[in-house]
């Protein structure tokens, strides 16, 4: 079974949008850091997005931490649409130039450099 990350604000019935804004209200922000390291990779996603969510200072140092981690996820923001892609890439886009909700955003730049790594390291991956 894939690791299935769920986030969307247009399905507030879904039991997965409810449990994951539970999960965000119970714990702190230094709960959420140490769970970006759980061995799972959706739960490692979940704690960043909630990160996120609340504007934690310190996003980049995570992500730099997670620049390898090359763990499947199922991405779903609701309905049909689901997109493979791997925790590193899953935390990148969360600091998107254009749509992140942190002042930490990456310029337009940084965000190409990284999305390069993560190309490089897709290759590297598929070449083995």
């Amino acid at each position: 079974m894939p690791y299935i990350v769920f986030i969307s604000d247009d399905y507030p019935k879904a039991q997965n949008y409810k449990s994951y804004h539970k999960f965000i209200k119970l714990t702190t922000e230094e709960e959420l850091k140490k769970l970006t390291h759980h061995k799972r990779p959706d739960i490692r996603c979940y704690a960043f997005n909630g990160l996120v969510e609340r504007k934690f200072s310190g996003l980049r140092k995570i992500f730099e931490e997670h620049i390898k981690d090359t763990a499947q996820i199922h991405l779903s923001y609701g309905g049909c649409v689901v997109m493979k892609m791997t925790v590193m890439e899953f935390m990148l886009d969360q600091l998107h130039p254009n749509g992140s909700k942190t002042s930490e955003k990456f310029s337009r730049k940084e965000y190409d450099q990284y999305q390069k790594i993560a190309m490089e390291f897709q290759q590297n991956k598929v070449s083995h």
